[in-house]
């Protein structure tokens, strides 16, 4: 759950880039409903099948060995464009810091 947070560190700089700043916290505040209504559904649903035996990767107490597989793939790939995109903004960031 803490990660689901990430992109919290570029809030400003989208506040910024925005035509009517003030629009911000109401997109900010659909994107956080939305994000918590899929995360219930998702846990219910997981918790409804697996019961409290429920693995920290949900995915990982699926039954078939080959879907534990394709899922284990999903997640390296999602990982690497995770670390990608964190680097390009540690880079972006830094040509923005102020001179002085």
């Amino acid at each position: 759950m803490v990660f689901a947070y990430g992109g919290a560190m570029i809030f400003p700089e989208l506040a910024a880039e925005m035509r009517r700043p003030r629009d911000f916290i109401k997109g900010m505040a659909l994107a956080q409903i939305v994000i918590f209504v899929l995360y219930l559904v998702y846990g219910c649903v997981i918790y409804g099948l697996q019961g409290q035996y429920t693995l920290a990767l949900a995915y990982q107490g699926v039954s078939k060995y080959s879907w534990q597989t394709v899922s284990n793939v999903i997640a390296l790939i999602t990982e690497l464009l995770q670390t990608s995109t964190g680097l390009s903004q540690a880079r972006f960031s830094m040509f923005r810091l102020p001179k002085g």
